[in-house]
């Protein structure tokens, strides 16, 4: 028993019926609940205690709970014309030191020369009546009367080539000097004369510094083609210099009539749109993007995948697919082209940066020393053949070096959202960015006093179930 009672003694080495110390030496005490107001907290204590007028809490109270149903309408408000994002197109005209002159297509109207066609091809006898058919303005007949098989040991790319019309240039000027030598391409729009001015700028505005080109053409040796039942030819203007680039939109072309100038001044457009409404995208055709170039490419490919085959003006899209016979451009390119419904094409959002030009044509005689040089060049036969002679002529210039922008801007931004935010929420909630950082400082330290006291009272009850531990111990060995 007495060596129990060692034991025991050891075990319970230390119990006492002296208080529980701290570390520090006080005595420990039960922790004690307590609850701290300040701020605003202290004043709402204070405003609806039963110790406050009643009359005071109904004033008080209806201008908190209508300055509190204000605020939380005007965020709610604010907050759901932020998520909108409204914007408006802002416009101002600029003027700028110089303008770049446009690249130039000169295209005729009509696309194949009569005498050229029975000339490369007299096995096929009458082919001409059949360009209609071949750009898909004729009557169907779906091949049975119309035959159209017979052609198609035509290589497409010769056909083109071989029976465009002939176009002199007899006189170019650009800013009073001569222009640049043209290049001749394979277009949609057939063979068609291309300036490049290599980014000339224009310093002076006006018809001084303007192109002017006049060309000739044989009025009697014409079928027909895209451009169909218009006389003279189609000038196509662009906004872009590199060849890949170029696309030909009749949205920037104008009809150049015989026997009169067409004046075209041109305006520039710049417009700028903000990053959520405009984009871009990689195209396969073309190295930069623009919406048209996207429609052109989506119905080039949309094209050649309906018909299977490559009409050679085209870019080379899949290389299983031929080159189409004049067949098959008669019935399915020129058709499906034709009628190609560009909704269909719905990933071309708008760019983000674009630049087009307005224009304004109008419909001029010669000068007197040109209508005299005409006369005379008429008499010649500068065309190879005998025939009759018409002369066109057009001038591009800009009225002015004004270039005008539209940017789009946002209605709502963000910085104005912020300040009408705290503006609400500040007149009437007294909320400011102090008295938040206060509130969170508060709930910090709120948060480390409740651990705080958690741990302390958790440590408390701990030391008091060993003390009663001990008590009862020791009772039970005095009575041993």
């Amino acid at each position: 028993m007495i060596i129990q009672n060692k034991r025991n003694n050891k075990r319970f080495a230390g119990c006492s019926h002296s208080p529980v110390y701290t570390r520090e030496g006080s005595i420990l005490q039960p922790p004690t609940k307590r609850t701290v107001y300040t701020g605003n907290a202290k004043f709402l204590r204070s405003l609806f205690s039963r110790q406050t007028a009643i009359s005071r809490r109904l004033l008080w109270g209806f201008i908190l709970f209508s300055g509190t149903s204000y605020s939380v309408f005007t965020i709610s408000f604010n907050a759901v014309k932020f998520t909108q994002n409204p914007t408006s197109i802002v416009t101002e005209t600029v003027m700028h030191h110089h303008l770049i002159m446009p690249n130039i297509y000169v295209c005729p109207n009509s696309q194949h020369s009569k005498w050229r066609i029975e000339h490369n091809y007299p096995d096929h006898n009458r082919l001409y009546r059949y360009i209609s058919t071949f750009y898909g303005n004729g009557e169907d007949h779906h091949g049975e009367e119309l035959n159209l098989t017979r052609f198609d040991d035509i290589p497409l790319d010769e056909f083109l080539a071989n029976t465009a019309p002939n176009l002199k240039p007899l006189r170019c000027k650009f800013n009073m000097r001569d222009c640049p030598a043209p290049t001749y391409r394979l277009t949609r729009y057939g063979i068609c004369q291309y300036y490049s001015f290599d980014n000339s700028t224009v310093s002076i505005p006006g018809p001084q510094s303007s192109l002017i080109l006049y060309v000739a053409y044989n009025n009697s040796d014409t079928t027909t083609g895209v451009l169909q039942f218009v006389d003279g030819f189609t000038l196509f203007y662009s906004q872009y210099s590199d060849q890949k680039h170029d696309v030909m939109l009749m949205s920037q072309s104008t009809t150049v009539l015989a026997n009169r100038l067409t004046q075209v001044t041109l305006y520039p457009q710049e417009y700028t749109y903000l990053k959520p409404h405009c984009g871009t995208k990689k195209l396969d055709f073309f190295k930069q993007y623009t919406t048209e170039e996207c429609h052109v490419e989506c119905s080039y490919k949309a094209v050649m995948d309906k018909c299977k085959c490559w009409p050679p003006y085209f870019p080379i899209y899949k290389k299983e697919y031929p080159m189409c016979t004049f067949s098959e451009h008669a019935r399915c390119i020129s058709k499906e082209y034709n009628s190609f419904n560009y909704s269909t094409c719905g990933d071309c959002p708008k760019p983000c940066h674009d630049l087009v030009f307005n224009r304004n044509v109008e419909y001029g005689e010669f000068h007197e020393p040109i209508q005299r040089l005409i006369k005379k060049y008429k008499l010649t036969k500068r065309l190879g053949i005998l025939s009759s002679v018409e002369i066109g002529a057009f001038q591009i210039f800009f009225p002015s070096l004004d270039v005008t922008l539209h940017r789009e801007r946002e209605d709502y931004s963000t910085t104005q959202f912020v300040s009408e935010l705290g503006g609400a929420a500040g007149l009437f909630l007294g909320v400011s960015l102090i008295s938040v950082i206060k509130i969170i400082d508060h709930l910090f330290t709120l948060a480390a006093k409740h651990y705080e006291d958690v741990v302390q009272e958790y440590s408390y009850s701990v030391k008091r179930v060993r003390e009663n531990i001990c008590q009862t111990d020791l009772q039970v060995r005095s009575t041993l």
